[in-house]
């Protein structure tokens, strides 16, 4: 193994023997293939993990990633769709890990560190030909003598983030028996098409039916605030990324979940339709939420690898007086009726919606992250003259999920501690105003937490939420509508007002009585 890779296999060339079954594409996948193709984005629905392995032999680690390519067939799926009605996926029998080595020996570590970070961003950036399989590349960064930096990315037409988590345990487990010489069965093969099969015994008419009724009075998403110029800020990055941990914060929501018959989730998915409340001025809002795809009543779906995580409406009213328990309540009892149709996609929702197809069903995304047990060290044994691997160090983790094609969008992670990731255009947001988003959601979680400990006779409403706080209302009163400012050399109001609609036209200028006006429409006034 050296830096060349493993040439792709082109399922173009599908006739004969090489192919072990040819499928259509889900409803997710489905989605996801047009979206890519219509926006030719090179990082489009593109995600990567890293980890670093100790004392790791590269020959039995590549020995135990052709295993897996053997076990699941999503690996070994490329798509085509020249000359055809409806795009296929095609699985081939046999196709080589692209497991590519490169020696980072001669540098020093910090120069190390700064060579993989370049590397990997280059990877991201590579996009991939969906014609060949398989998509997803393999990297091994030699930073020692058996220290590796290992980085896998992919694309979610294959997989998603619990198929990934799912991999790397398979493989560590696999390198481990591999290394003692012993026997190691990953169990029996589960798959995609058998969800596939499954999905095409669900009942469109039933779900379309559904979308239409959650959807209905709807026609246009949510608005951000947004005061972005509509460029890339200086330094081309087209995101802004900020992340928070919570530790105390998240014992609570756990144990408030518990008391009340809550998930975390809810707690966490009410405080975000909150804040679009709050800083659109609407009583009636909509974002999207990731699902996890997986139907309870599919045997040995967890174990299965492939893109089941997709993206969904959740539409949420904010009725000021409704009793904030109540409402999480109700507000979990929709997720739940949700979740029966999460096998829709996107594409086929939007289309049963009343907003136009010219334009997005919503503008943020609320991910709540749901992986498989976290990975278990491998075994310590090892037969003599064969090394077993110390288990992988997560040293990192960069993954594009969470921005994918939103404006806006905050990933939730509480496995172990309670952390707030989020992404932001920076063609849209400002840097101040997406960190404004993750700190004022701070704040209602913070909020929220306090009344529902608080509130024993369960009273609360949710006006009590929306007032944001006394230093919030400060901020509001004495610097955003401060009036001993410098006008510029027109001296007139009303000529700040148009120079601020030809930066921001969509902006939320004026908040009343839950009604707004964009800066465009209040300069037309």
């Amino acid at each position: 193994m050296s830096g060349e890779q493993a040439a792709p296999v082109s399922p173009g060339e599908l006739l004969g023997e090489r192919v072990e079954g040819i499928y259509p594409l889900s409803p997710a996948q489905h989605g996801i293939l047009f979206d890519c193709l219509y926006r030719r984005d090179p990082d489009h629905y593109v995600a990567q993990r890293s980890f670093v392995f100790d004392d790791l032999d590269p020959v039995v680690f590549t020995l135990a990633w052709r295993r897996l390519f053997d076990h699941h067939a999503i690996l070994r799926t490329g798509f085509i769709w020249e000359g055809l009605e409806r795009p296929v996926q095609v699985v081939l029998r046999r196709v080589e890990p692209p497991l590519v080595e490169h020696d980072l020996r001669s540098l020093p570590e910090e120069a190390q560190r700064r060579e993989v970070t370049r590397r990997l961003r280059a990877d991201r950036m590579a996009g991939f030909d969906f014609t060949q399989a398989p998509l997803l590349r393999l990297s091994l960064y030699r930073l020692g003598e058996r220290t590796f930096q290992f980085a896998c990315t992919f694309h979610h037409l294959i997989q998603d983030g619990w198929s990934q988590t799912l991999l790397v345990e398979q493989l560590v487990r696999l390198y481990a028996a591999l290394a003692r010489g012993t026997p190691h069965d990953l169990g029996p093969r589960r798959p995609f098409s058998a969800y596939l099969e499954w999905l095409s015994r669900q009942d469109a008419a039933t779900a379309e039916s559904f979308w239409r009724r959650m959807l209905a009075g709807f026609g246009a998403a949510t608005p951000l605030g947004e005061d972005g110029s509509g460029e890339l800020p200086a330094g081309g990055e087209r995101q802004w990324f900020e992340q928070r941990q919570l530790d105390a914060i998240g014992t609570s929501l756990r144990a408030l979940a518990r008391r009340h018959g809550l998930t975390p989730n809810t707690l966490m998915q009410g405080a975000w339709a909150l804040l679009l409340g709050v800083e659109s001025g609407r009583r009636d809002v909509i974002f999207g939420v990731t699902v996890a795809g997986r139907p309870a009543d599919l045997p040995g779906i967890e174990a299965t690898a492939g893109p089941f995580i997709t993206v969904l409406p959740l539409r949420v009213h904010l009725p000021a007086a409704a009793p904030l328990l109540a409402w999480l309540r109700e507000l979990q009892n929709r997720q739940a009726e949700l979740r029966q149709y999460e096998y829709s996609s996107l594409v086929q929702v939007q289309g049963w919606s009343e907003v136009p197809r010219s334009q997005p069903l919503f503008a943020s995304l609320f991910t709540f992250q749901n992986r498989p047990a976290a990975l278990g060290p491998a075994p310590a044994e090892k037969a003599p003259g064969t090394v077993a691997p110390a288990g992988p160090r997560l040293s990192g983790t960069d993954s594009q999920a969470g921005a994918i094609g939103f404006p806006l969008s905050l990933e939730v992670d509480l496995e172990s501690s309670l952390t707030l990731s989020l992404f932001a255009d920076s063609r849209r947001f400002s840097a101040e105003r997406a960190s404004s988003w993750l700190r004022r959601y701070e704040e209602l979680l913070e909020l929220l937490v306090a009344r529902l400990e608080a509130d024993v006779d369960a009273r609360t409403e949710l006006a009590d939420l929306e007032r944001l706080g006394d230093a919030e209302h400060r901020r509001v009163v004495f610097e955003l509508n401060r009036t001993g400012v410098d006008f510029g050399a027109s001296g007139c109001l009303h000529k700040l007002c148009e120079e601020q609609a030809a930066r921001t036209p969509d902006a939320v200028a004026v908040l009343a009585g839950g009604e707004w006006l964009s800066f465009r429409q209040l300069d037309r006034r």
